[in-house]
């Protein structure tokens, strides 16, 4: 192997966004208005400013609450199911599924094996942006 293989991946690893670490102020920032964290129940809380969101803000900050609760370590899974959403957020799943099939088109919330939803680290920016 020539030298300037083994470091093909150091050179580009900038361009790699699923690696970013998440900027824990930004999601204090992005959550701190809209949600409570119940560590006992490992629960997403929504305040009453969480009501006046669209339905895709709702799923988006209330899939940043399940970051958080993941970074914490008090989930073990930061994803949720379709069903899983709608059940924590009261939202009709028949508007959870549309709105996560946009979502995903829009590349704000990605997908695992088990089709549980997750809000990747690099859209941070464009959330915190839409929730001003």
């Amino acid at each position: 192997m020539h030298e300037e293989e083994k470091n093909e991946g150091s050179i580009f690893s900038e361009l790699f966004v699923d690696r970013e670490r998440p900027d824990l102020n930004q999601l204090l920032r992005i959550a701190k208005p809209f949600l409570r964290l119940d560590g006992v129940s490992k629960r997403v809380i929504h305040t009453k400013a969480w009501s006046a969101l669209n339905n895709p803000s709702k799923i988006l900050t209330h899939l940043i609450g399940m970051k958080i609760l993941h970074i914490e370590g008090v989930v073990d899974i930061e994803g949720l199911t379709a069903t899983e959403i709608g059940d924590a957020t009261g939202i009709n799943s028949n508007s959870v599924r549309p709105t996560l099939g946009r979502l995903l088109d829009a590349n704000m919330v990605t997908t695992d094996a088990d089709k549980r939803y997750f809000v990747p680290n690099y859209q941070m920016n464009a959330i915190e942006e839409d929730l001003k």
